[in-house]
């Protein structure tokens, strides 16, 4: 009489675990030898996985795997092996557009995670930006900016933030130098853009401080682009005018302009007169020229006869 000796059950090589990126997976197997039939069934975090019942199992999902084998001498269990999940690459807040002054400065910024290391490259209008390599970029010029996000699981690229730059507040054309005679009405005109609505502010200086010029009968329109000075007086002469241009994006000055007014030529002239004797005297009468605005005289004197 013989007596044969099955196989006992045995793992020979037993699975390893390891770390995968979300939507990968992980091969785990087992080398196992034992009386047939040899059967198995891998498990995660105790509980039977449906369908897995081959020496070797790819593991999708994070926990911890072992797998019983099972012969006609038995069923031996694995070691238990972690799969640990990492942590995959995802841009938790967008950059959004933004709209500054010309010249100035707009943070773009992502809050990202990812496997480390995170690394960042930002790009305007598709162009990859050399110094742009934080999670927060200083962008001055106008255009179309992304961030790619990229991290041992993988890479995803922001949503597009667009930069917008409005104009600062510019003289275009500049008041000049005005010269009249006295009797005339005098101005200064300017043309200015900028973002927003300008604000216009007329000032004077008679050699002293810039002085705010207030509406009243000698000066109009100091609140826009066209100042008008009704009949200004020879004693004003060499004054000098600016004006200061206020908008959303800044405040400028123009140049500023002197205003010369020049004496007029006034002349009062009157007829030769005769009378006989005994009447009346005659009345001259005064003709004028020169004057512009109708001025009244306090008191003419007519040397003749």
């Amino acid at each position: 009489m013989s007596v044969t000796i099955k196989a006992a059950t045995v793992i020979n090589t037993q699975p390893v675990g390891g770390a995968i990126c979300p939507g990968d997976s992980i091969l785990l197997s087992v080398s196992a030898t034992g009386q047939a039939p040899v059967t198995y069934q891998w498990k995660l975090n105790g509980n039977n996985i449906t369908g897995a019942t081959s020496s070797s199992y790819y593991a999708k999902g994070s926990g911890t795997y072992v797998v019983e084998v099972t012969g006609d001498c038995g069923m031996v269990p694995s070691t238990g092996v972690d799969v640990i999940m990492k942590t995959a690459t995802a841009i938790l807040s967008q950059p959004s557009n933004d709209t500054v002054c010309s010249g100035s400065t707009s943070l773009f910024r992502v809050n990202a995670v990812g496997e480390s290391p995170v690394t960042y490259q930002w790009l305007l209008n598709g162009t990859v930006l050399n110094n742009g390599t934080s999670n927060v970029y200083e962008a001055t010029q106008a255009g179309v900016y992304t961030v790619k996000v990229s991290s041992g699981c993988g890479m995803v690229m922001s949503n597009a933030a667009r930069l917008t730059l409005n104009p600062l507040t510019t003289v275009q054309v500049q008041p000049k130098d005005t010269s009249i005679t006295y009797g005339d009405n005098a101005g200064f005109t300017l043309s200015a853009t900028g973002t927003g609505t300008l604000i216009y502010e007329w000032q004077v200086n008679d050699g002293g401080n810039w002085t705010t010029l207030s509406e009243g009968n000698t000066f109009t329109a100091t609140l826009t682009p066209a100042l008008t000075i009704a009949y200004p007086a020879v004693a004003i002469t060499g004054s000098t005018y600016k004006c200061l241009v206020t908008g959303s994006c800044g405040t400028v000055s123009s140049n500023p302009v002197k205003l010369s007014v020049n004496k007029a030529t006034l002349q009062v002239a009157a007829s030769d007169a005769s009378r006989e004797y005994g009447e009346d005297n005659p009345v001259f009468a005064p003709v004028y020229a020169g004057f512009k605005r109708n001025e009244q005289l306090a008191s003419i004197f007519l040397n003749g006869t």
